[in-house]
C-alpha cells in the first residue's frame, strides 16, 4: 500500500461509527438540543451494528454476508480472472441487509445476549433510520434515548464475545481518538446508567410481585386497559428461563390454572416497538394453544399520556391486537407495585 493510500478494516469502520453515534448523542445534549446530531447518532450507531454483525457472519463463513450466492459465484469467478477483489467489479455483489444480518447472527450464531427483546430494539432503531435516510421523521427524544441506552452495553457486549479482534482494536482506537471515546463515558454516566437502572428496578418489581398475582381487579388507577383482561392473573409456579422455547420468550412466564402465561413489560416504549411486540405475540399465540401474554406498558415519561398509548387506544389498532394478548399501561409503578401488595 503506497503512502498515499489508507485502508480502514470492516472492524474499525464499525467501531468507529458505533462511538461516534454515542458521541453524537452527547453532542445533542450538550449543545443545545441540535436535532441534526440526535439524526448523526441513530445513523452511526445503526451502520454499526450492520458492519459488526456482518464482521460475526464473516468470522463464521464470509459467504453469510452476500444476499445471492448463485450470482455471487459467477462474480467470484469474474473477479479471480480478472485478479481484482471482487468488490471492485463494475458490478459488485450486494451484501445483506441489516435486518437479515440481525437474524442471519441469531439464526447461525444464537447467541443467549440477542434474545426477542434485543433484537425488537434493534428492528425500531432500523426503522428510525429508515425513515431518516428516506423520508421525513418525528422524533421523541426520551423514547430515542431510551432505545439507544437498552441497546449500546449488550450490543458492545455480544461484539466483544463474537468477534475475535474487537477488545484488541477498540483498545488501540481509544488511544488514537480519546474524546470520542471518553463521550461514552459521559453518555454512560448521565443517560445510559440511570436508564437502565430504572428499568432493571422495575424489572425486578415485577419479579418479585408476580407471587403475589391473585386476581385483583383491573380497575381505573393505576391501570389504563387496552383489552378485556378483567383481573390480574392468579400465579401458581414460575416457569425457569430456557432459551429457544416458545413459552419462555417473555420477560418472565408462570403457570396460571394450567395456562403459560407470558408478561412482557416495556418501559416507555414507542409506538413501533408495540407494533413489532403484537407481531412476534401473534405469531407465538398462533403456534400454542396454551399460552396467554399480558403486556404491561410502564410510562415513566413526565408526560403520562404517551403518544404510544393514545395510539394503540385507537379503533383501527385494536384490531391489531390477537386474542389471548392483554395490553395494560401502568400510569404509576410504585401505586401499581403497592395495590398488587395490598
Amino acid at each position: 500500500m503506497s503512502s498515499r493510500q489508507t485502508k480502514i478494516n470492516l472492524i474499525e469502520n464499525g467501531i468507529h461509527s458505533l462511538y461516534k453515534g454515542i458521541a453524537k448523542l452527547d453532542n445533542y445534549r450538550n449543545e443545545g438540543n441540535n436535532k441534526y446530531y440526535l439524526k448523526d447518532s441513530i445513523i452511526s450507531i445503526h451502520h454499526s451494528i450492520e458492519l459488526l454483525m456482518k464482521q460475526i457472519l464473516i468470522e463464521e463463513n464470509e459467504l453469510l454476508i452476500f444476499d445471492n450466492l448463485t450470482k455471487y459465484h459467477d462474480q467470484f469467478k469474474k473477479a479471480k480472472s480478472q485478479n481484482i477483489d471482487i468488490f471492485s467489479l463494475q458490478k459488485p455483489p450486494f451484501t445483506i441487509s441489516y435486518d437479515e444480518a440481525v437474524a442471519r447472527v441469531k439464526s447461525f450464531k444464537s447467541p443467549r445476549i440477542l434474545n426477542e427483546q434485543l433484537v425488537e430494539k434493534l428492528k425500531e432503531l432500523n426503522q428510525l433510520r429508515n425513515r431518516i435516510e428516506h423520508y421525513e421523521i418525528e422524533m421523541d427524544k426520551e423514547i430515542v434515548e431510551t432505545l439507544i441506552a437498552y441497546i449500546i452495553k449488550p450490543i458492545i457486549d455480544l461484539f466483544s464475545s463474537h468477534i475475535q479482534d474487537f477488545s484488541h482494536y477498540k483498545d488501540r482506537m481509544k488511544s488514537e481518538l480519546p474524546m470520542l471515546f471518553e463521550s461514552y463515558n459521559n453518555i454512560s454516566e448521565k443517560i445510559f446508567e440511570p436508564k437502565i437502572s430504572r428499568i432493571h428496578q422495575i424489572e425486578n418489581n415485577l419479579k418479585e410481585l408476580i407471587i403475589s398475582f391473585n386476581k385483583q381487579p383491573i380497575q381505573n388507577k393505576p391501570f389504563v386497559n387496552f383489552s378485556n383482561l378483567e383481573k390480574v392473573p392468579e400465579y401458581t409456579s414460575l416457569i425457569e428461563e430456557r432459551s429457544g422455547d416458545e413459552n419462555y420468550q417473555f420477560d418472565f412466564s408462570f403457570i396460571s390454572d394450567s395456562i403459560i402465561w407470558g408478561i412482557e413489560l416495556k418501559v416507555n416504549p414507542s409506538y413501533n416497538t408495540l407494533i413489532n411486540s403484537i407481531d412476534r405475540f401473534n405469531m407465538i399465540l398462533q403456534k400454542c394453544s396454551k399460552i396467554k401474554i399480558w403486556l404491561l406498558l410502564v410510562f415513566d415519561l413526565s408526560d403520562k399520556s404517551s403518544n404510544a398509548a393514545t395510539l394503540l387506544s385507537r379503533k383501527q389498532d385494536s384490531k391489531l391486537i390477537p386474542k389471548r394478548l392483554y395490553i395494560t399501561s401502568i400510569t404509576d409503578w410504585e401505586q401499581f407495585v403497592e395495590y398488587i401488595n395490598l
